[in-house]
């Protein structure tokens, strides 16, 4: 383990490269590192936020907290985000003498994404919760920040993860006083230090085949940095079975040649498996192989297609169906079905373009995209069409 090691391109910092030259295997596992950029409207679109005193992000905040960094908030304190990291921020303005600490949300409070409990105590300390509200600009006096301009929504259809729309209501723009805005409404990779281009999602999350190799050969990643800002849970569970694939990959050859060596010195079958650790099949399959084609046949041979080669749809068949997807519900397309299942979209492809995917087959199109299948609750959809809406 080498600590105090930074990777990247500035001086000081290592290079990919020379890890690349060093190693047969990368893995990039650097989570969510930044924070994600409030998108506001108008002159504050692309405007910089960091050199406003009073703001704050929600992960930045709490990282220099946690390392030491003494932090001071005004007397009100606005955070925007419906996650832990908001209701963390919260919480912890309030103990550091905050009088009035306000969490602004898009929806309403019973869809915020976090524990009845985790609501409960941040209540219990003081905090509110306001919904039903998206900012779109902020006011200030020279540099400091004195307020935060907000629209108010209305409640849409569902989302995928059982989350509501919020829709924006024309006109309805008002402001909300405020000293101090912690922006927490998410995380989002950081790809400015490979020095390599990968392919990325529409989140600008890497891609990864299934053996967990990025588009660049020998370079695989895991957990956040993949698919985005989850749990420590998820993302230590995916980083194990990541592990699995670079062991497979890097030792599918070279335990193969353990075997063979052995055999040439005469073990027998039993005997090397005992030494080698291998099972039984897997060890006679190498020596048969070894014994028909010498040590090109015991090479482990790609398996699957590499990230964008041989698939069925076009890449702007691809781009028309997400589109369809995100715009239109299968009902308005007077389809069979309440919501975006596997199947429905199965179905959608056949229909626009004559092609017959499998049930499989839309599901690795949908991951490639980022999208996850709705369950398909058309009982429910019959029996009470307004809950469903």
């Amino acid at each position: 383990m080498r600590t105090g090691t930074e990777i990247g391109n500035a001086a000081g910092q290592i290079p990919m490269s020379q890890l690349e030259a060093e190693f047969d295997a990368v893995l990039l596992a650097t989570g969510c590192m930044a924070a994600s950029p409030l998108p506001l409207q108008g002159e504050w679109e692309k405007r910089e936020l960091r050199g406003l005193e009073g703001v704050e992000y929600g992960l930045d905040f709490l990282m220099q907290m946690h390392r030491g960094v003494k932090k001071t908030v005004g007397k009100r304190v606005a955070v925007v985000g419906a996650g832990f990291t908001a209701l963390d921020c919260a919480r912890v303005a309030a103990r550091l003498g905050a009088q009035e600490v306000t969490i602004h949300i898009r929806t309403a409070e019973e869809y915020i994404p976090v524990t009845q409990e985790e609501i409960f105590e941040a209540k219990r300390e003081g905090v509110r919760i306001k919904g039903l509200r998206t900012p779109v600009g902020l006011t200030v006096e020279g540099n400091r920040l004195t307020g935060i301009e907000f629209v108010q929504n209305r409640l849409g259809g569902w989302r995928a993860g059982g989350r509501r729309q919020a829709i924006p209501i024309e006109g309805s723009e008002f402001h909300e006083p405020c000293d101090t805005i912690i922006i927490a409404i998410g995380q989002q990779t950081v790809n400015d230090f490979l020095g390599t281009k990968l392919e990325l999602d529409r989140w600008g999350n890497v891609r990864v085949g299934v053996d967990g190799m990025t588009s660049h050969k020998g370079m695989f990643a895991a957990g956040d940095y993949v698919n985005g800002a989850s749990t420590v849970v998820q993302a230590v569970g995916h980083g194990r079975q990541v592990a699995k694939r670079i062991d497979a990959w890097l030792m599918g050859r070279e335990r193969r040649k353990q075997v063979v060596r052995l055999h040439r010195k005469g073990y027998g079958v039993m005997q090397v498996v005992e030494l080698t650790g291998l099972s039984y099949p897997t060890v006679r399959s190498a020596i048969d192989r070894y014994e028909v084609g010498g040590l090109a046949a015991i090479k482990p041979s790609t398996r699957g297609k590499r990230a964008g080669q041989g698939r069925t749809l076009t890449a702007e068949q691809e781009q028309a169906i997400r589109q369809i997807i995100c715009d239109k519900r299968p009902e308005q397309l007077k389809m069979e079905f309440a919501l975006w299942s596997r199947a429905a979209v199965m179905q959608l492809i056949e229909r626009e373009y004559g092609i017959k995917l499998s049930v499989r087959g839309v599901g690795n199109y949908l991951s490639r995209w980022g999208f996850t299948p709705q369950k398909p609750i058309k009982k429910a959809y019959e029996q009470r069409p307004e809950a469903v809406q």
